[in-house]
C-alpha cells in the first residue's frame, strides 16, 4: 500500500519548510494492517504558530493542546505539535501542554502501543513501544500501566472496547484488570460516551462490544437503570446479546435493543436525552418501542401518517431480527412501495368537499384520518364515488 498522493504531498510539503512531519494514530494502525485509513492525523516539531505560517488556510480547532487543522489542496488534516502533558486532574484534559522535538516523547503520551507507532513519508516505522509486535498478535496493550494511562483520561476505558470490538483485538488482562477495578468515567461527557457507544454498536464486533461493556461494569457506571435489569450469564442474556449479531447494523435499531429490557418508555426516552442523542434517533427508537407493542393490525394502521419510509424500513428490520411476520408487515411493504395510501392528502377527496356536505371543525379531520384508515385496509376505495358515499354514510349516522 502506498500513502493517499494527498497525504504524500502534505508531508512534504512540512518537510520542505524545514520540520519534521510523521504518521499518526488510527491512520497508521489501520495502515499497517492493510485498512484503508478513514482520518489521518499528523505529528510535527513545528510550533503552532509555524504551522500558520506555513499554511494559510488553517482553523484553530485545538490551538490548547498544540493542534491545528490545515485546508491543504481542499482537504482538511488535523496537525499536531509534538508535545508533552502535565497532570489529568479532571481525568479528561492535560492541565499543561509542553511542546517537545522529541517524536519519542510525543508517542510516549499516547494510549495503547499501536496507536504509538509513527510513519514518516517514505512508509519508515518509527516503533518505540513494541506497537508492531501488539499489532501482528493483535492484541490491545496500554503504554506502560492500565491503571495510570485510564486515569490520565478515563474515555480511553471505552475506547478500548471500541478498538478491540471494531478490529477484533484481545484485550490485555491489564486493561480488563484496570477497568473492571475501577469502571467509573468521571469527567467523561455524554456526547463522547455516545460517539464511542456508537461505533461499538454498529461495528461487526457489536455482539463483543455489549458484552464488554457489560462484564467491565462500564453499563453500571452508564446506564444504572439497565444492569439491573440484565445479568451475563443469567436467564435470557444470550437472546439479549444475539440481536446484536444478528441485526442490520443501523444506529437507531442496535440502541433499540440495548435499552430493549427496559420496560417503561419515558425511561428509555430519559436515557437516551442523558446520553444527548440525537433528536432522529430519539424519535426512531421510541417509534420501535411503541412499534413492538401494537397488538392489532387497525392500531398500527391508525400511526400510518406518523411514521417516516425510514421508521417503516427500521420495523422491517425489527421484524426479521426479531424473526417475527406481524399481520401488518405486508401493510408495510406495500406502503414502501407506494401501492397504498400515507397521509390524508393521500384521500381523492379533500376538505373541501367535506365542508360543502356541512362538514365543520374537527369533524372535517376526524373524517379525513377515519377515510384514510378504511382506504390503507382497502386501497381500491380511494376513489372519489366510493368516498363520497362513505361521507354520506358517516354524515346520516352523526346526524351532521
Amino acid at each position: 500500500m502506498n500513502l493517499p498522493e494527498n497525504v504524500y504531498r502534505l508531508m512534504n510539503y512540512i518537510e520542505s519548510k524545514g520540520y519534521k512531519c510523521y504518521l499518526v494514530g488510527g491512520a497508521v494502525r489501520d495502515f499497517l494492517s492493510h485498512k484503508k485509513p478513514k482520518d489521518f492525523d499528523f505529528t510535527t516539531d513545528a510550533k503552532p504558530e509555524e504551522i500558520k505560517t506555513i499554511f494559510e488556510r488553517h482553523i484553530e480547532t485545538g490551538i490548547d493542546f498544540g493542534t491545528i487543522t490545515v485546508l491543504f489542496n481542499d482537504e482538511p488534516f488535523e496537525i499536531t505539535t509534538f508535545r508533552l502533558e502535565h497532570r489529568y486532574s479532571d481525568g479528561r484534559r492535560p492541565d499543561m501542554v509542553f511542546y517537545s522535538d522529541s517524536l519519542l516523547s510525543d508517542l510516549s503520551r499516547r494510549d495503547f502501543t499501536m496507536n504509538a507507532i509513527a510513519l514518516d513519508k517514505d512508509l519508515n516505522v518509527y516503533d518505540y513501544f513494541n506497537g508492531m509486535e501488539d499489532l501482528k498478535n493483535r492484541l490491545l496493550r496500554t503504554i506502560g500501566r492500565a491503571k495510570v494511562r485510564f486515569k490520565e483520561d478515563r474515555l480511553r476505558k471505552l475506547r478500548a472496547v471500541r478498538i478491540a470490538c471494531e478490529n477484533n483485538y484481545l484485550i490485555h488482562e491489564d486493561i480488563i484488570k484496570s477497568i473492571m477495578n475501577d469502571p467509573d468515567l468521571p469527567g467523561v461527557s455524554s456526547e463522547r460516551i455516545k460517539a464511542e457507544f456508537d461505533r461499538i454498536f454498529i461495528c461487526e464486533g457489536a455482539k463483543r462490544g455489549v458484552e464488554l461493556l457489560f462484564r467491565l461494569h462500564l453499563v453500571r457506571v452508564i446506564i444504572p437503570e439497565l444492569d439491573k435489569l440484565v445479568t451475563p450469564g443469567e436467564e435470557g442474556w444470550d437472546e439479549y446479546v444475539k440481536h446484536f449479531e444478528e441485526s442490520a447494523p443501523e444506529l437507531s435499531l442496535r440502541v433499540y435493543f440495548l435499552l430493549r429490557p427496559i420496560a417503561e418508555r419515558e425511561e428509555v426516552k430519559t436515557i437516551l436525552e442523558r446520553l444527548k442523542y440525537q433528536r432522529i434517533i430519539i424519535n426512531q427508537v421510541i417509534a420501535l418501542y411503541d412499534y413492538e407493542r401494537v397488538k392489532r393490525h387497525e392500531d398500527f394502521v391508525k400511526k400510518v401518517p406518523e411514521y417516516t419510509d425510514e421508521m417503516l424500513r427500521l420495523f422491517l428490520k425489527l421484524e426479521d431480527a426479531l424473526g417475527k411476520n406481524h399481520p401488518w408487515k405486508m401493510t408495510i411493504r406495500r406502503l414502501l412501495e407506494g401501492e397504498l395510501p400515507r397521509k390524508v392528502v393521500d384521500l381523492e377527496i379533500g376538505g373541501n368537499d367535506l365542508k360543502e356536505k356541512g362538514f365543520k371543525g374537527e369533524s372535517i379531520g376526524k373524517t379525513l384520518n377515519h377515510l384514510l384508515q378504511v382506504v390503507i385496509e382497502a386501497p381500491e376505495l380511494n376513489r372519489r364515488k366510493e368516498l363520497i358515499e362513505m361521507v354520506d354514510r358517516i354524515k346520516l349516522e352523526e346526524n351532521i
